[in-house]
């Protein structure tokens, strides 16, 4: 009391200050107390509904090249504008009491709990799509939202970001950042996205990218939430490959309030990045043939080009027409994913594995092996050709009638011919010799568009289910047989090769990222040997010299295919398609293989299929003879540097 009796004696102003001191700590004290005991329930029931949940991180998407170390698939910065839920729920409440009001002026009446009940969510729904349609203004980009993702959205992912435009171009990024718009919760927010830089160039081989849907996978059970990420597509070594690409996701802790929105957030572990894929495909020689198969046939080509290295099976080339342009992925309209899936485009198929077509009269490679080998025919023998031959009913001759021996029927393709002497050697023995070169077989090409095609098997020809008709079908490459383009590479290769049955390649090694120089990378070793033809090289050596001869005869029907420089071999075919009775389309092929003076073996196969073409001489030879032309060009300068390097020594 002695303080203050000083103060009442000397000191006014000391008096107010103590006053107002004591006034604070008053108020401190009642805030304290109003804080710690009439409030503690409710913060205590606050810190006890939040908690910290993990997302996974997708980490970045391993590259793919050629074999050469040219890329075909990358990542590349790109803008997405998203809507963050937690930053708009102010716009909710208001939206809810303007629907509510504006329902019950119309019903004149209060609305019940369960008719409030779907007001709530397109109350939120009207708040993000009034956000997205500002966006749209100002990117200049119509944009659509569905009801049914944004509410799943909100009950599944509240705490995330949900993106409303994704894939914006440079032009649309400048107009966001350049305009003044300013909406709470919508951000411009960058991030990795796969890149293919040749646009529709080996997009089957390469397959595309989606969005997954946040299902639970073996990655995605240590977190709360699968954040959705970029997975392979159905097709190509995007998807088969998917599990080495995507890398190590990495997490993070998300605390999530009461509510369900996110409060902060805390990176656990960083993803790790994926491993790179190296193909056996040669870009300039992917190129080549998809432009010269368009500028031969046409804009509106259907077809398949393969090219192969027939002396270890690595495939070189893999072209399918019409070809789709795996950029628009993920997020690909209705309208093109439409367009590219009508038949008869069906753009997203595989012509080169995964659609069947009957060889026609290139199978008559195998028939002569097996005529030859069974020892019926006899290649100096002279066989009159009377324009048709008549089993169970007439087959008709695209030769013109007269004699033939093997050479000349091979190059004229004489039907009379081969269905004679393949009459001869028996079903059975061209079944066998078919299934030496695993006709009716996958391939194992991992594109996950591998189809095995059809060849028939022994135990179905018997009496009364299999009849000479029959037999001569197949000796023309028609009836119950077709096969994919592939296939008929790997036929061709094992003939120009000496008889090696190899497995097509198109992997040829799996790289760790750079980063991770702990992990060991999987190489896949060229050549693998899947059988022998076991034919006698005699035999072999009256084939390849008929496929020479096909190309650089006269008289041949693939000289069309000749390129000065280089000795090419080939055969053409042409499938008629029936219906009733009448041709309704033609599948024509040409398969080939090239060789430069002084080279112990081929060093390139090119197959060429098209649909709905002329012949295989008119239609589909033209077009591997613009390939080997162009591989020839390529490979000169080095071909004249080994003939002086020859001569030197």
């Amino acid at each position: 009391m002695l303080i203050f009796d000083q103060l009442k004696k000397s000191e006014p102003q000391l008096r107010v200050l103590s006053l107002l001191v004591l006034a604070g700590l008053a108020a401190l004290l009642a805030g304290l107390w109003h804080v710690q005991v009439i409030s503690s329930k409710r913060f205590q029931a606050n810190l006890d509904s939040q908690s910290y949940r993990t997302v996974r991180v997708p980490a970045v998407r391993g590259q793919i090249y050629d074999r050469n170390g040219r890329v075909l698939a990358a990542n590349r910065a790109g803008f997405t504008v998203n809507v963050y839920l937690d930053d708009l729920r102010h716009l909710f409440r208001p939206e809810f009491s303007r629907l509510r009001a504006a329902r019950e002026t119309e019903l004149g009446r209060k609305l019940s709990r369960a008719e409030r009940a779907p007001l709530e969510p397109l109350a939120r729904f009207n708040v993000i799509n009034n956000a997205a349609q500002q966006v749209a203004r100002v990117i200049q980009r119509p944009i659509t939202l569905d009801s049914q993702k944004v509410n799943l959205h909100w009950i599944r992912r509240r705490a995330l970001p949900m993106p409303i435009a994704e894939k914006l171009t440079p032009a649309e990024v400048a107009r966001f950042a350049e305009s003044p718009f300013d909406h709470p919760g919508v951000s411009l927010d960058s991030q990795l996205q796969r890149h293919y830089p040749h646009n529709e160039t080996a997009a089957h081989a390469l397959g595309y990218l989606k969005t997954d849907d946040g299902r639970a996978t073996d990655i995605d059970s240590e977190f709360d939430y699968p954040l959705p990420g970029l997975k392979g597509g159905g097709t190509g070594v995007e998807s088969v490959f998917d599990r080495f690409l995507q890398g190590e996701p990495g997490g993070k802790s998300v605390l999530i309030d009461h509510i369900g929105y996110r409060r902060n957030e805390t990176m656990d572990q960083e993803p790790l990045p994926g491993d790179d894929l190296f193909l056996t495909l040669d870009l300039d020689i992917q190129k080549m043939a998809e432009e010269e198969l368009k500028a031969k046939v046409g804009r509106h080509v259907r077809g398949a080009v393969v090219v192969m290295n027939p002396r270890n099976g690595d495939i070189l080339a893999l072209v399918s027409l019409p070809s789709f342009d795996p950029n628009r992925f993920p997020g690909v309209s209705h309208e093109y994913y439409n367009f590219q899936n009508s038949k008869p485009r069906a753009a997203f198929r595989c012509r080169a594995t995964q659609d069947n077509f009957q060889p026609g009269s290139i199978f008559k490679i195998v028939v002569a092996l097996a005529c030859l080998e069974k020892g019926t025919m006899n290649p100096n023998e002279i066989y009159h050709n009377k324009g048709y031959i008549q089993v169970g009913r007439r087959f008709d001759d695209t030769a013109r009638p007269g004699p033939y021996d093997f050479r000349r029927a091979f190059i004229k393709s004489s039907n009379s011919y081969f269905i004679h002497h393949g009459l001869e050697a028996r079903v059975r023995t061209i079944i066998e010799m078919g299934n030496r070169f695993f006709l009716g077989q996958p391939t194992k090409v991992p594109t996950r568009q591998d189809y095995a095609g059809n060849f028939p098997k022994l135990e179905n020809i018997r009496p009364g289910k299999w009849f000479d008709g029959d037999t001569a079908n197949l000796c023309i490459g028609q009836g119950p047989i077709d096969m994919t383009p592939l296939q008929a590479a790997i036929m061709t290769s094992a003939v120009s090769n000496g008889g090696t049955v190899y497995w097509p390649r198109l992997v040829e090694r799996i790289a760790p990222h750079e980063s991770r120089t702990s992990r060991k990378g999987r190489f896949n070793p060229p050549g693998k040997i899947r059988g022998q033809l076991n034919v006698r090289s005699q035999n072999l050596a009256l084939v390849l010299d008929a496929m020479l001869a096909d190309v650089e005869d006269p008289d041949g029907t693939g000289t069309r295919a000749a390129v000065p420089g280089m000795r090419i071999g080939g055969k053409t075919g042409t499938a008629e398609e029936k219906k009733r009775g009448v041709v309704i389309d033609k599948k024509t092929w040409f398969v080939s293989f090239g060789q430069y003076p002084g080279e112990a073996q081929p060093r390139y196969v090119v197959v060429v299929l098209v649909e709905s073409g002329g012949s295989g001489g008119k239609t589909s030879a033209p077009v591997a003879g613009a390939i080997y032309r162009r591989l020839y060009e390529r490979d000169k300068p080095s071909l004249q540097v080994a003939n002086s390097l020859s001569q030197t020594n």
